[in-house]
């Protein structure tokens, strides 16, 4: 693992602190996307608990975290080398909120569903919160 070949590859041209700490920021606006989401969940649905709850958010959208983790790495790796660093910390927000806005989509068509974990979930949530009704 030492060699520098390896991490040339991996890292591009870049060190491994720039490339990290564009993951974070688009990490972070990920999640800030995922949260501004949940902040418009519909309530009055029978799929979600009227109380917010940190563990059916995950469980619903347990897919779509996954897809996220796995895609931002590989498109901060594929720009950053190649966009100026003031740039850069503009396209890794924009990366975060649209790769997660993208994955959001294919969740909502079913493509990234986790439906079934989700309601497992919902199901241990809802002897909590008594307002919320089972399928």
């Amino acid at each position: 693992m030492n060699n520098p070949d390896f991490w040339r590859v991996i890292l591009g041209n870049g060190t491994a602190g720039e490339f990290l700490a564009y993951l974070v920021i688009a990490y972070f606006a990920a999640l800030a996307s995922l949260l501004h989401e949940a902040s418009h969940r519909d309530i009055s649905s029978t799929n979600t608990p009227v109380k917010f709850s940190w563990k059916f958010l995950f469980a619903a959208n347990m897919w779509r975290l996954v897809s996220n983790f796995l895609a931002i790495p590989l498109l901060i790796r594929l720009t950053y080398e190649y966009v100026d660093g003031k740039w850069m910390i503009l396209l890794a927000i924009a990366t975060g909120l649209l790769i997660d806005r993208a994955f959001m989509i294919l969740k909502n068509i079913g493509v990234l569903a986790s439906d079934k974990f989700a309601a497992k979930i919902a199901d241990k949530v809802s002897t909590d919160d008594l307002i919320v009704t089972k399928k």
